[in-house]
C-alpha cells in the first residue's frame, strides 16, 4: 500500500517524464482520465495490479528512470515486492480453487 500511495505522489512527475498527458497516460494503463486525475489528487487509492500496470509503463521507458530512482522506486526497490505479492496472490487463488 506505501508503493501505490508513492507512486500515486510522483504521478505528475513521471508522467512529465514522458510528456504524457492523463488521458495518454490512462489509455496505457486501461484506466480513465478521470481516474488518474483521481489518484494524482489523493481521491483514489490506487489497486496492486494498477501500480503494476504505472511501473511497466514507467519502469520500460529511460526517461522516467531517473524520477523513480530519486524517489526509491527503482527495478530493483520494486522487483521484491512485486515477485512476493504476486506469489501470495497465486497462493490465495490456489487455496480457493481448492
Amino acid at each position: 500500500e506505501l508503493l501505490c500511495k508513492h507512486m500515486s505522489e510522483i504521478l505528475p512527475a513521471l508522467r512529465a517524464s514522458l510528456q504524457l498527458s492523463q488521458t495518454e497516460l490512462g489509455e496505457y494503463v486501461s484506466v480513465s482520465r478521470q481516474t488518474i486525475s483521481e489518484i494524482e489528487r489523493g481521491e483514489y487509492h490506487m489497486s496492486w495490479n494498477q501500480f503494476t500496470s504505472f511501473y511497466m509503463v514507467f519502469g520500460s521507458n529511460k526517461a522516467s528512470h531517473e524520477v523513480l530512482e530519486d524517489n526509491d522506486l527503482s527495478v530493483q526497490d520494486i522487483a521484491p515486492a512485486i515477485l512476493v505479492t504476486k506469489c501470495k496472490d497465486s497462493e490465495e487463488n490456489n487455496d480457493q480453487v481448492r
